[in-house]
């Protein structure tokens, strides 16, 4: 299981959608997956 994968050009980590999917035991065909994920864009660079 990964816990999370760098965003191209970020200092943030996050969950994977595949493994949370799989940690709840869901099974989700590729059409929802791609569903799930659209509305998430990447952010731009900040300083807390």
């Amino acid at each position: 299981m990964s816990y999370g994968r760098p965003e191209a050009g970020m200092h943030r980590w996050t969950l994977a959608l595949e493994d949370a999917v799989a940690a709840l035991g869901l099974r989700l065909t590729g059409d929802e997956v791609t569903e799930l994920e659209a509305p998430y864009r990447p952010q731009d660079n900040y300083w807390w």
